[in-house]
């Protein structure tokens, strides 16, 4: 991603940040991730947005020293190494390669939308649990998303199923009754509204088959399995953000714009097109996918 600068406007820009404020950088950071994953195009040419393009990197230096010292986490909370080095070389991951960029698409598809990344900083300090569900939920889906060598899609799996599970409050649906212990219902009650019965089914089955994925790696029996593993995780990808999208909206805190509710009309659509436990033609499941997204737009213009 193009390299943003920021600071505290209250202060210098060389103010020294207190242990509260790196923090803070950190949650913003990982919410700039998900605005800029929220616009990634899947099974076509385009770069991708993923969580190695936003790892952070604090360092601590004085404008007196022409120095600078690393400040990582500890286990005791943050550290800030005794060696000082007159530069720190970092290595460019392989997962951040690829770096997309503004020039390299359409003027009407940004890198991320603004209205959505304002929504989500106003979650970093607030108390409410919608806020709270949204800044525990974000750590493991980037962490299902850093695309890294060392990572596989069942492991992908299983962080965006925790991600989507605290999200929706599926971790916390004992005290909730049977809707709130299953993530199908759950998912299901958040886009129910764009979809028509036999489309609720579809994906509320892909969510039971994901789920159940996702506790086959934990060592469950296994159990029939209607898609891959990289379809789980690409479809998970996609309605996390879309869902955290949904709840904002709910909460008057954001309005769901034409490109939202164009995904949210077009998931059964892709759930149903990478949908099958045999080898499939990437080019023609990657025709489909994209054909879903233009009937859900003409879809919708129709129902305005």
């Amino acid at each position: 991603m193009d390299t943003p600068i920021c600071w505290f406007a209250d202060r210098s820009p060389i103010a020294q940040l207190a242990w509260d404020d790196i923090e803070r950088m950190r949650q913003h950071i990982f919410f700039l991730g998900l605005a800029g994953i929220a616009e990634n195009a899947y099974l076509h040419d385009f770069e991708q947005v993923n969580a190695t393009h936003c790892r952070r990197v604090f360092q601590f230096f004085r404008s007196d020293l022409a120095q600078v010292s690393l400040i990582r986490r500890h286990r005791e909370g943050h550290w800030r190494s005794p060696w000082r080095a007159s530069e720190i070389l970092s290595v460019v991951p392989p997962a951040a390669q690829g770096r997309p960029t503004a020039a390299g698409r359409p003027t009407y598809w940004p890198l991320y939308r603004q209205d959505f990344l304002d929504a989500l900083a106003g979650c970093v300090d607030t108390d409410d649990a919608l806020s709270h569900g949204i800044r525990q939920s974000v750590a493991p889906f980037l962490h299902g998303n850093e695309m890294d060598e060392y990572s596989s899609a069942e492991q992908d799996v299983v962080w965006l199923a925790a991600a989507l599970e605290q999200l929706v409050g599926v971790a916390r649906g004992q005290q909730a009754g049977r809707r709130g212990a299953r993530l199908d219902l759950a998912i299901g009650d958040l886009f129910e509204a764009w979809w028509e019965a036999p489309e609720l089914r579809l994906v509320r089955r892909w969510a039971t088959h994901f789920y159940r994925k996702r506790n086959e790696i934990h060592g469950a029996t296994a159990t029939a399995n209607n898609w891959h593993d990289w379809a789980h995780a690409l479809l998970a990808t996609v309605i996390y953000p879309l869902a955290v999208k949904v709840l904002l909206a709910r909460a008057g805190r954001y309005e769901l714009n034409g490109f939202d509710l164009t995904g949210i009309m077009a998931l059964p659509a892709r759930v149903a097109c990478i949908e099958g436990s045999g080898e499939l033609d990437q080019k023609a499941v990657g025709l489909r996918w994209q054909v879903a997204l233009h009937d859900a737009a003409i879809r919708r213009t129709r129902r305005q």
